[in-house]
This record gives structure tokens, C-alpha cells and sequence, in this order.
């Protein structure tokens, strides 16, 4: 199953563009309308659902194609593992580590329970889900992070590897908006969800 979370203070642009790709490639997803940090929610779902691989979105995140929500979710079948958007926090020490970010990330429950159900929540060291990719890291659990082919504007440094920031694409067809809260950038998220329905079968 995917999950979405919107605060009360999301624009409905937001959700209403998302929902009209989701809607497009006929993929089932769970809205949670919710004022809840967004570990803490990861952690309650992963905590109380029974599917064996759960999804999460950003709402300003979506896939641009058919295939890539399938191929996450069957990557995570055959591995027990997970796989997300590769992601840097920046503005934590040592500022270069590469983890599954979970603007878009699929895992495997058994994988989860298997690490010892690390949690999604920021600690002193880690961002939202960081946590988890630093708990495989630990117990050499190998996982995926797909990186950034391109961005409209860059503005954060990916380790080594380049630059990614407002609207960036990811390997596989993923569209990650960031910086959701500025209209200017709505208006590219509504047009690039238009442009995804309008080309894609």
C-alpha cells in the first residue's frame, strides 16, 4: 500500500495535481489528512499495517511513468530491503551522507523488523528516515538510492555525486517538487503533473 501525508496547511493544488497522476496509472494510495511529524507517522504505519511492503510519497512527489512504483515495490519483494530518492541533509554533520530519502521510499516490513525497527524520526544525527539507511548501513543491509538525473534549480550538494533541489528527476521517473510551500513552485508542480497525464499511457 502507498501512503501520502498532508498537513492542514498543504495547498490542495498540491493534492489535487498528485492525485490526478496517481489517479492516471491506476495506483492505489491511502491519503492521511494529519498534523503529525512525519517519522513519527512513518513509524505508526509501519508499526500497525501487515502489508508486506509499504510505500510512502511526499505529496509534492510523483512518478512519471507506470513502471516505477512496481519496480520499487518488487525490488523490495526479492531483496527484503528498501530503496528511496537519494537525498544529502546538509544541515547535519558530516553534511555528505547519501541515504533513501522518504519523499519516495518502499520497504519491506520483514526488513524493517529485521534492523531492529529503526525509526523514521530525525535524531541528532539523522533527518526524517535517515535513521533507517544508517541502521542497513550498520548491519549490511544493501539498499537502493536512486539518484538525480536533472533539476530545474539546484540549490544542495549530493555528497560527491552533483547537485539536486527545486524539481528534480530521479532515475526510474520520479519528480520531487521540494520547497512545496512557494506558489511559483505549485505552479511548476501542477504543470509538470498536467504534462505527465497528458504524455503518458
Amino acid at each position: 500500500m502507498l501512503h501520502v501525508l498532508a498537513w492542514d496547511n498543504v495547498d490542495q493544488r498540491l493534492i489535487d495535481a498528485q492525485k490526478s497522476v496517481l489517479d492516471h496509472f491506476k495506483i492505489d494510495y491511502t491519503l492521511h489528512r494529519e498534523n503529525v511529524g512525519h517519522g513519527l507517522w512513518m513509524n505508526r504505519i509501519l508499526e500497525t499495517s501487515e502489508d508486506e511492503v509499504l510505500g510512502f510519497l511526499d505529496v509534492d512527489c510523483i512518478p512519471m511513468n507506470s513502471k516505477i512504483v512496481p519496480a520499487a515495490q518488487t525490488y523490495c519483494v526479492k531483496n527484503k530491503s528498501f530503496i528511496g530518492i537519494a537525498q544529502v541533509s546538509n544541515h547535519i554533520p558530516p553534511a555528505a551522507h547519501i541515504y533513501a530519502a522518504p519523499a519516495f521510499f518502499f520497504i519491506n516490513r520483514l526488513a524493517w523488523l529485521n534492523l531492529g525497527k529503526p525509526t523514521f524520526e530525525e535524531t541528532s544525527n539523522s533527518d526524517v528516515a535517515e535513521n533507517v539507511s544508517y541502521a542497513a548501513e550498520i548491519k549490511g543491509l544493501p539498499y537502493r538510492a536512486l539518484y538525480p538525473v536533472k533539476c530545474v534549480e539546484p540549490l544542495w550538494r549530493l555528497g560527491n555525486y552533483g547537485m539536486y533541489g527545486i524539481g528534480t528527476e530521479f532515475i526510474g521517473g520520479i519528480y520531487h517538487l521540494y520547497q512545496s510551500r512557494m506558489s511559483k513552485n505549485i505552479k511548476m508542480f501542477e504543470r509538470v503533473c498536467e504534462e505527465v497525464v497528458a504524455n503518458e499511457v
